[in-house]
């Protein structure tokens, strides 16, 4: 029988630390898309109004979008190859 060179017997903590921070990243990166692309209008000079247009520029929006994600992409795939890196060597001390 074919034994698996690369199974996964423990996950190596620094690549949930990375893709950890990946996913928060992204989720940053989701808030400050809708943050940074809104529009909001002075109507009094007390204040601001409640009037509020969150995908006023939609262009800013997709450019942070496609940030977060690229960004998320490339740190879930460092972790995927430490952890593969992880794995080469666990299998080579057996």
């Amino acid at each position: 029988m074919k034994q698996n060179i690369l199974m996964k017997n423990s996950k190596n903590k620094i690549a949930l630390m990375i893709k950890g921070f990946g996913m928060f990243e992204l989720i940053c990166g989701a808030i400050c898309a809708f943050w940074f692309s809104g529009y909001y209008e002075r109507t009094s000079r007390y204040g601001v109004s409640i009037k509020w247009e969150p995908l006023h520029n939609p262009s800013v929006f997709f450019t942070w979008i496609l940030a977060a994600f690229i960004s998320w992409l490339v740190l879930t795939g460092f972790a995927e190859i430490i952890q593969i890196l992880h794995d080469i060597r666990e299998n080579q001390n057996k």
